[in-house]
């Protein structure tokens, strides 16, 4: 199984490092440390940020930035007053910096839920979704196995499915609670199809 590796001083830089370096090299592995940023970073059109999606590339054309560089040396006030908050974080973003805190993983024996989701290398469905489904099964196996794994077993089956960012509507979420408890990968299965195909529209998943 190919495998990359994306190190950094923060969660960002790391995700950066991993997408736009470690993917393509030979050895799988790169890092982006805060003195590369410039030299690593700022070179890198817009779109190539983690967050920025075709609708804030538009904005940002707009304003003369398809560089990162450009949209570092673009006063904060400005992308401020252009975004809110969110052109706080493009301005700092843009410099490398990240205050979000690494996610931990919770104690299974202390744990509620058992959640898995995946971000889809490319767009899937757009027709009856049967590739979507396939990769319903994989998550709800996973779900399965940590279940198992744990020694617990859930009533309550929740699934949110995210549309492509070419498409109007976001996606949805639902949850729907079965009479017995289960950690049976195809009793799962079951209720998260039966979600799927009750709300799915032949949109384009991501």
């Amino acid at each position: 199984i190919p495998t990359a590796l994306g190190l950094g001083p923060n969660k960002l830089l790391a995700k950066l490092s991993l997408d736009l370096e470690a993917k393509k090299s030979k050895s799988g592995i790169a890092e982006i440390t805060y003195e590369q940023v410039i030299e690593k970073v700022w070179p890198r059109n817009i779109e190539e940020m983690w967050g920025i999606g075709a609708r804030m590339k538009i904005r940002l054309n707009n304003m003369g930035i398809y560089r990162m560089e450009q949209l570092a040396k673009t006063p904060i006030e400005v992308l401020r007053s252009q975004f809110g908050v969110m052109g706080e974080q493009l301005y700092w973003h843009a410099h490398g910096i990240d205050t979000s805190p690494p996610t931990h993983h919770f104690d299974q024996a202390g744990q509620k839920g058992f959640g898995h989701g995946i971000t889809l290398l490319r767009d899937y469905g757009g027709g009856n979704g049967e590739d979507v489904k396939c990769m319903i099964l994989e998550l709800c196996e996973e779900v399965a196995r940590r279940c198992r794994q744990a020694k617990r077993a859930a009533r309550t089956v929740h699934l949110q499915i995210g549309y492509s960012r070419y498409e109007e509507k976001k996606g949805f979420s639902r949850s729907r609670t079965i009479g017995r408890a289960t950690n049976v990968t195809m009793d799962i299965y079951a209720v998260a199809i039966g979600i799927f195909e009750e709300n799915y529209q032949r949109h384009l998943v991501r």
